[in-house]
């Protein structure tokens, strides 16, 4: 199986060498836990390695949080990352997920 690596040394020992590729993995907990970071450093190490993100958040996206974790790497693969989506509202969320793709 393989995994992607967090490049954070607690975090890919604590989940057996990263975070398994080809799956959905549900990040959980309160808040201020860490949820946030841990989303957005997998979003770091696919996009440096090539991948493509696709990163849906609601409560609103820190792009300048994005900006910090991505020190010592190339910003400018991240800075136009079409994959960012935001929505609000729960009911414009579920009409989202459940439209078929084309």
């Amino acid at each position: 199986m393989k995994r992607l690596l967090l490049n954070c040394n607690p975090l890919d020992r604590l989940l057996g060498g990263g975070v398994e590729e080809g799956t959905i993995t549900e990040i959980y907990g309160e808040a201020g836990s860490g949820k946030t970071n841990f989303c957005l450093q997998a979003t770091r190490e696919c996009i440096a390695s090539g991948e493509k993100v696709a990163y849906i958040d609601a409560d609103g996206i820190s792009i300048e949080r994005l900006r910090q974790l991505c020190d010592g790497y190339d910003y400018k693969k991240f800075s136009h990352i079409p994959f960012f989506l935001r929505q609000p509202h729960l009911k414009s969320k579920n009409r989202w997920l459940q439209k078929p793709s084309t």
